[in-house]
């Protein structure tokens, strides 16, 4: 993979504000002054990185190693699921299996729910959630919302750790 950046070379390229997760410029560079913004989003969704020594990085990465220290072996993920939140109560380490486990309700969602179906035969509302590799049954509720809260309990209790996002925006740890 090459080799990364080290702790002390990013410090002495850039300042990170945890309370904010912003970066800025420590050293002067071609067009940027210290001081000044440093980052770009990158790709369709919009995780944020900067070109370091020739390579690029991610904020989320790189706030890990300037917290902690150590350059992150594992994923970093953002517990709100915004990608341009890089603050450092935000992220935390997580495995690839935790991290594909949090859920965003899709905008086209009629329901706005994660886990759940309404069935036309009787109108009553389904939960349901995968859990290594299977489908598992929640069970049959009157609302949605009945079926939503049994979902959020499973989710708490076959994948701690997890969010799920409504399609309003809201936040739900299962934890």
């Amino acid at each position: 993979m090459g080799c990364r950046i080290t702790e002390e070379r990013l410090k002495e390229l850039v300042w990170y504000d945890p309370d904010t997760g912003i970066f800025t410029w420590k050293a002067k560079r071609p067009h940027c002054r210290p001081g000044s913004l440093c980052g770009n989003p990158v790709g369709i969704k919009g995780y944020m990185a900067v070109m370091l020594d020739y390579k690029r990085y991610y904020f989320h990465q790189l706030a890990m190693l300037y917290m902690t220290g150590v350059f992150p072996s594992s994923d970093v993920d953002h517990v709100d699921r915004d990608v341009t939140n890089n603050r450092w109560s935000n992220l935390r380490l997580a495995t690839r299996s935790e991290n594909c486990q949090n859920k965003v309700v899709r905008p086209i969602s009629k329901m706005g729910y994660v886990g759940i179906e309404r069935r036309k035969s009787s109108g009553r509302y389904t939960a349901t959630i995968k859990t290594k590799g299977k489908k598992k049954w929640l069970g049959t509720y009157d609302t949605p919302e009945q079926a939503q809260a049994a979902y959020i309990a499973a989710k708490a209790k076959y994948h701690p750790r997890a969010t799920v996002v409504a399609g309003n925006g809201t936040a739900i740890r299962s934890e």
